[in-house]
């Protein structure tokens, strides 16, 4: 399922696959240039987390698609500011 996301003022798309969780943290731009970071995994995976200070990440957006095959996006949570539609 691919999907765009809006936040900070910028656009990328993702894509997931069934059973996959996606989040997207808004970190310092000493760690990433943009400010931000989105991780993948699929289940049974560990969530990737951003490796700064903890203190200085903030979760923006997390989204799980179906494990049954079916393409059905489930939204978590959703950060004011942040859009997302599936593409």
């Amino acid at each position: 399922m691919d999907i765009l996301i809006s936040c900070e003022g910028k656009t990328f798309p993702a894509s997931l696959e069934p059973g996959d969780t996606l989040a997207l943290y808004s970190v310092p731009q000493s760690y990433s240039e943009d400010g931000l970071y989105l991780a993948r995994w699929a289940a049974g995976e560990l969530e990737p987390v951003p490796a700064c200070d903890s203190v200085g990440f903030l979760l923006k957006l997390r989204l799980e698609s179906g494990q049954n095959g079916l393409e059905n996006l489930r939204e978590i949570y959703l950060a004011e500011g942040v859009e997302y539609a599936e593409n």
